[in-house]
């Protein structure tokens, strides 16, 4: 007679206990290590955020190991590639947090801290798991859970305990290097299907399709059509938009820049307030002195020029 346990039947869906468990696990651990880096140090903080990373890197890699993605082989190792875009930080943000400097930092913060909330929150990787008393189902939940984690506390970490700053003045850059990510990611996809998917290639172009389009690599998915739709007639029909069987599509990479990075740039604005709020405001505030030193200045001269 099977073992009974708490998880037979039971997956992960929002609202029920389960969907609450990780957030508060997410939370918890953010609050110890914040404690734990205070009493370390900058040096040590720098440290520990840097092998996080990279072990976030091996387990994205040695998960092929794991007898549920041995199984799915070859079309598995896709998992292990940049598919999307927190797969393609998990793969980057070691090189980035040593190498790319303010810029690459910027990256991991905003990107990794926006997207892990996001993530824990709409959780479709854990959902999509099924349910959790089957081994394979458990271990890709967890794995899912597991490998968003450092994503919130590298970025947090960095902020918090003064190991990077943040400048909303560098968002330009940071949105063309999302733009980037995009366009690296739906390269990587054409790839997979090339040489292991092997679909019709009319599905690398769906803007619905989960494999291809995750990241809005092809277009703004259907569902966002109701708020975005007013600005498809601005866009280049044949250049940046076409119709294929009466179908709206929006052509790959040569939409992102002109559609996706002003878009971006809002976006990246929007996320520093809450993440720069200090900066933006003393610079605020620097221009409101100014402006007033300028206006007594012209105030000044004009007098000594009455009185000359």
């Amino acid at each position: 007679m099977p073992t009974a346990s708490i998880l037979t039947h039971i997956s992960v869906q929002p609202g029920n206990w389960l969907y609450f468990v990780p957030i508060a696990l997410l939370y918890g651990t953010l609050a110890f290590l914040l404690y734990l880096c205070g009493k370390k140090g900058e040096k040590w903080t720098m440290g520990f955020i840097e092998v996080m990373y990279w072990v976030n890197f091996a387990g994205h890699i040695l998960k092929q190991f794991v007898p549920s993605y041995m199984a799915a082989w070859p079309n598995g190792i896709a998992r292990s590639t940049a598919e999307n875009f927190c797969a393609l930080y998990v793969l980057i943000a070691p090189f980035a947090f040593r190498f790319f400097g303010k810029y690459g930092k910027d990256y991991l913060c905003y990107m990794g801290i926006y997207s892990a909330i996001l993530v824990y929150f709409f959780p479709t990787g854990a959902i999509d798991a099924g349910e959790l008393d089957n081994p394979g189902a458990f271990f890709e939940a967890g794995r899912f859970y597991f490998c968003h984690a450092p994503l919130l506390f590298g970025g947090v970490l960095m902020l918090a305990r003064g190991t990077h700053r943040l400048d909303y003045r560098r968002v330009p850059i940071v949105a063309l290097l999302i733009g980037g990510a995009m366009a690296v990611t739906y390269l990587n996809n054409l790839f997979l299907n090339a040489v292991l998917y092997h679909y019709d290639w009319k599905m690398v172009l769906e803007r619905n399709s989960p494999e291809f389009n995750s990241s809005f690599q092809t277009g703004p998915g259907t569902w966002v059509d109701p708020y975005l739709s007013w600005i498809y007639p601005y866009l280049i029909p044949g250049v940046q938009t076409y119709y294929l069987d009466g179908v709206l599509h929006f052509t790959p990479i040569l939409y992102i820049l002109p559609f996706a990075y002003p878009l971006l740039l809002l976006l990246g604005y929007g996320l520093a307030v809450p993440l720069d709020f200090r900066h933006i405001r003393q610079d605020h505030y620097a221009r409101q002195s100014k402006r007033r030193l300028d206006k007594l200045e012209k105030e000044i001269l004009a007098k000594e020029a009455n009185t000359i």
